[in-house]
């Protein structure tokens, strides 16, 4: 009884107890089934013992999963198919790397692909103890997956920067690092609105000016496979979008929210989305897709360097072609230096 009243548990004239519960009062109700508790009326019922001591005592056969970390045991079969889908992109990640020289990419997507699959390994041993007595497993799957995506997002974001060479760095309102550098360092969701709109300008202005488009890479933009990698890039931004958006949802809900505790939500706006994403970004790789131009296009390639070889390819003058880069790209020059 001592022990009992320790803890700020008092028992009442009719068997029950009072106990601390939620951050206030709430009732246990001594019974023979499961142990666990009623977090929508502020009650909690079973063995007084093993509820007291849930974090050490609870087993499936014991304790109900009202007192797991989720209200349900997380799929076996799902969890373990994200894992391997993961692992496999890793290798075909690391392959292409370095087959393409995209080493900020890779190093990107194998680190962000990396701790996917550690968070899904942690679902996965939840799925075995779903009680996880010292929390480390539900903290690994939670601290990895919510941090993962970022880094994969910071592999579009360094796509976005190449692009704009391609296309021609005169059409962008920034120069292509600043891209990689403004998203690489935001907020998850705020950030890829932020690119979204950034990328949907960029578009606008290629879509204007169409005879201002550098010529220097236009066998990538003309390619059907360069085409299916932008609409690939696009569909990944979105899914990440969606997932990051449910991510924000479901923890503002707290640990104990419906969204939190909805497998079925978390397998399709969670795993799901990021399985789109990086399917798109792994088999629509961006050193496939610009066909051993990634270097070329990388971020210390200027302007006036491409139009000065696009006047040379075209037979002009060496004095002209100095001549005609600073007449073109003027503006652009010093829209870059400003950004």
């Amino acid at each position: 009884m001592s022990s009992l009243s320790a803890l700020g548990i008092t028992v009442n004239p009719n068997g029950t107890y009072t106990i601390p519960l939620q951050g206030g009062e709430g009732l246990f109700i001594p019974t023979d089934g499961l142990t666990g508790e009623n977090r929508n009326n502020n009650t909690a019922y079973g063995n007084i013992t093993i509820y007291e001591n849930s974090n050490v005592l609870c087993t499936l056969s014991l304790c109900d999963l009202s007192l797991a970390h989720f209200d349900y045991i997380p799929s076996i079969g799902g969890n373990s198919l994200y894992a391997a889908i993961f692992g496999i992109f890793i290798l075909m990640n690391i392959f292409q790397g370095i087959r393409y020289k995209t080493w900020g990419y890779m190093v990107a997507m194998c680190i962000g692909l990396a701790g996917e699959v550690v968070g899904y390994i942690a679902r996965i041993l939840l799925w075995q103890n779903p009680f996880d007595p010292t929390g480390n497993n539900f903290l690994i799957y939670l601290v990895c997956l919510t941090i993962s995506p970022a880094l994969l997002a910071a592999g579009i974001y360094l796509c976005l920067g190449r692009i704009v060479v391609v296309y021609g760095e005169h059409l962008s309102r920034f120069r292509p690092r600043t891209y990689t550098i403004i998203f690489c360092l935001s907020v998850q969701v705020a950030s890829l609105v932020l690119f979204a709109a950034f990328c949907i300008e960029f578009a606008y202005r290629i879509w204007r000016n169409p005879t201002s488009w550098s010529r220097t890479h236009a066998h990538l933009y003309e390619s059907k496979l360069f085409k299916y990698f932008l609409l690939g890039l696009c569909i990944a931004t979105i899914a990440i979008f969606i997932r990051s958006c449910f991510r924000v949802a479901e923890l503002s809900g707290g640990f104990d929210g419906p969204l939190a505790n909805n497998q079925i939500s978390f397998m399709i706006l969670e795993g799901a989305m990021i399985v789109i994403a990086t399917s798109c970004m792994t088999l629509l790789h961006p050193g496939l897709a610009f066909k051993g131009s990634w270097e070329g296009a990388n971020f210390t390639f200027r302007v006036k360097g491409a139009v000065l070889d696009e006047q040379i390819e075209m037979g002009g003058d060496t004095e002209d072609s100095l001549e005609a880069a600073k007449g073109r790209n003027g503006r652009s020059s010093l829209v870059g230096e400003s950004a």
